[in-house]
């Protein structure tokens, strides 16, 4: 990808957009690391440094500048959904909790106002348009250095309790999750991310920048299949489909690409560990996609059930309104691992149709881009989007990933990306005919 490095040198250390974007950096950055202090509950790493651009980005709009118009009909809905999440405070049964979790979307949705407006990012070009490159590295490193801890973790733990001890407990507070998320959790994180790497090691120019992205794809690959997410590996498996419909040159030269990294991490195994994990690891794959609760959903389709039934018995406020975001978890003995489920219990059907065409929002947006007549680089990147999204949006309805603190912070970041791209991509395409 293009990349004007002159562009960011002539940036002086006193420009609040270069201060502004440092600080996003390192918040975005230290995401994955969760801390608790005394009494306080756990939080990111990188709430400081977010907490620090949502200060910088607040006096930036007092100052009479904002967003382009161009993104209102979405903000409307976002700012709807964040009404919505609000008024569920109001009758909560488990008020602290929910407010704890609706922080997290207040800072998500000012980071993606942030990402939106002229403040953001250091480059800018002469059409005054953003330049994506840096945002998508970012988001990238992000997702490596989660992928990277949890490889960590787990191999801390392992030499310590055995692998298949560590892969069997999968559970909150079991041995393979972190501090913050069941394993499943993380490997939701990464999804988007790992459709972003596909698509910049194939745009990439610089020699360093495609080594980074190959071993972000590998590291992002051996964190999934250590985390034995079926819904996961199956959601990704679809988005690649979805990619080689949309666009079969990229896919065919990164499915090459993942088979060879695949390769190299067998190669790795074999000369540490006599291939003893790769063994481990495909036994539990086989076990659990053949054996373990298949018809079951591993156990969903019950908890599926218990909440739908839980929901047609409940008042018509409970029904219209819900019973407050973030109490399913304490209301019921399973989380609903169903985003429509869990939206309807929560946030009643109101909320379910002011999230749902948000969504439907997002989607149009990339299939009209897509289809649209316009750049072939906007195209490349759209068909990336579509099958990251895509593979989101399956996950979703077999995780209560919009729960954890990092997960929330990732998809505003994740949803302005796709509307940026649009027109920063359109005016790269006109850089790259420069050089």
């Amino acid at each position: 990808m293009y990349y004007d490095k002159k562009v960011i040198k002539s940036h002086k250390k006193s420009d609040l957009r270069f201060v502004t974007y440092i600080f996003f950096s390192l918040g975005l950055l230290l995401l994955p690391f969760s801390v608790k202090v005394a009494s306080l509950p756990q939080f990111t790493l990188g709430f400081p440094f977010l907490i620090i651009v949502i200060i910088l980005f607040s006096g930036y709009v007092a100052l009479g500048r904002f967003l382009n118009k161009s993104y209102s009909n979405f903000l409307i809905l976002m700012i709807l959904f964040i009404f919505d999440l609000t008024f569920s405070l109001v009758y909560s049964p488990v008020f602290n909790e929910t407010l704890k979790k609706l922080i997290y979307h207040y800072i998500g949705f000012v980071i993606f106002l942030y990402l939106l407006s002229p403040l953001s990012l250091v480059v800018k070009n002469d059409n005054n348009k953003k330049d994506m490159n840096n945002l998508l590295y970012l988001t990238v490193m992000s997702a490596t250095i989660l992928s990277s801890y949890f490889i960590i973790h787990t191999i801390y733990v392992s030499t310590k309790y055995g692998l298949v001890n560590v892969l069997s407990q999968r559970y909150p507070g079991g041995l393979m999750s972190l501090s913050w998320g069941t394993s499943n959790v993380v490997s939701s994180h990464l999804i988007f991310p790992f459709f972003l790497a596909l698509y910049c090691v194939q745009k990439e120019k610089s020699r360093g920048k495609r080594i980074f992205y190959n071993i972000s794809i590998l590291l992002m690959i051996i964190s999934i299949f250590l985390t034995l997410s079926r819904s996961v590996i199956v959601s990704i498996s679809i988005g690649i489909i979805i990619l080689f419909l949309l666009n079969n040159k990229i896919t065919i030269k990164n499915i090459f690409k993942v088979l060879g990294i695949i390769l190299i991490a067998y190669g790795i195994d074999m000369l540490l560990f006599k291939g003893s994990t790769f063994k481990i690891i495909s036994h539990e794959l086989y076990f659990r996609f053949v054996y373990r609760n298949t018809t079951n959903f591993n156990g969903r389709l019950s908890i599926w059930n218990n909440y739908v039934e839980n929901i047609a018995n409940s008042t018509i406020f409970d029904i219209l309104f819900g019973r407050g975001y973030y109490s399913s978890v304490f209301l019921n003995s399973h989380s609903a691992h169903n985003i429509i489920l869990t939206t309807i219990f929560e946030l009643g059907i109101l909320g379910f149709v002011i999230q749902f065409f948000m969504f439907i929002a997002i989607t149009l947006f990339i299939i009209h881009t897509f289809n649209s007549p316009t750049s072939y680089m906007v195209k490349e990147f759209y068909s990336v989007v579509m099958a990251g999204w895509v593979s989101m949006m399956i996950d979703m309805l077999f995780e209560d990933v919009l729960f954890t603190q990092q997960y929330i912070i990732y998809f505003w970041v994740f949803l302005a990306i796709i509307l940026l791209g649009k027109d920063s991509l359109n005016i790269e395409e006109d850089n790259y005919a420069k050089y």
